[in-house]
């Protein structure tokens, strides 16, 4: 009997621990109605009193990406066409005029003009500011703004306008776009020991271009190599894979 009684209180006790979990599962996972109907309120307001018309998908996405981006520097919400362009800068090849480029004083700057692309063959130099495109400003925008202007089907034309120092007036230049089959690496010797490797980007294919770089470096040397730089100044990012793979070039496994 007595047996019995603790079996019953067992499972009595079991249930109630079931009940109760499920109930705070619920609680956890319950949609906060009256956050919900707050943005609600602000969606209608802007719709009804917002001096222009703004679409639906275009204030959706802003509210995504807003609630997105705002968790941590890392984090980021991509509509398909931003995930487009993204695919489209990691895998290498592109429409476009040849340039490495990062931010500077709400400008896009030239890193370096990539070899045997419009914009080196037109003259653009390393630490121009790329100040218009196709006449728009440029200034504020972000990177991803400025390279969908400048990027684009190969045989068209763009042109962009440009600050170089020591030059009082901008310059400007009419580019034809052609496909840009870039490696993001640039390697070089230095006193026949020391290499260096600069990579602008993780691109689909950076860690078979990187091993393949070190191998050439240390020919180069003539396996004389005795120190490495990696240089990732003003890398964005992209594939992780390629940063986990480029990582286990140099990590020893435990």
């Amino acid at each position: 009997m007595t047996t019995v009684l603790k079996t019953l209180k067992f499972v009595a006790f079991s249930s109630l621990l079931v009940v109760f979990s499920y109930v705070s599962l619920a609680s956890e996972n319950e949609v906060p109605t009256e956050k919900i109907q707050q943005f609600v309120d602000v969606y209608k307001k802007i719709k009804d009193q917002y001096v222009d018309e703004v679409d639906d998908t275009t204030l959706f996405n802003y509210a995504i990406e807003g609630m997105v981006s705002n968790l941590d520097p890392y984090s980021d919400y991509l509509t398909k066409d931003d995930f487009s362009e993204l695919k489209i800068g990691t895998t290498g090849r592109f429409g476009g005029i040849g340039i490495e480029i990062t931010m500077e004083d709400g400008f896009v700057k030239i890193i370096t003009p990539i070899d045997d692309t419009p914009a080196q063959r037109a003259g653009l130099k390393a630490g121009d500011l790329v100040i218009e495109v196709q006449d728009i400003s440029l200034k504020d925008k972000s990177i991803n703004d400025a390279v969908k202007l400048m990027r684009g089907e190969p045989g068209t034309k763009v042109k962009v306008k440009i600050l170089r120092e020591k030059e009082k007036a901008p310059l400007d230049f009419e580019l034809v776009r052609q496909i840009i089959v870039s490696k993001g690496i640039k390697t070089e010797i230095f006193n026949g020991e020391v290499g260096y490797l600069r990579l602008s980007s993780f691109q689909s294919n950076s860690t078979s271009n990187v091993r393949k770089a070190i191998y050439d470096l240390r020919k180069k040397s003539g396996n004389m190599m005795v120190a490495l730089i990696l240089d990732l100044r003003n890398n964005p990012g992209g594939v992780l894979g390629a940063a986990v793979g480029i990582s286990d070039l140099f990590l020893k496994s435990e």
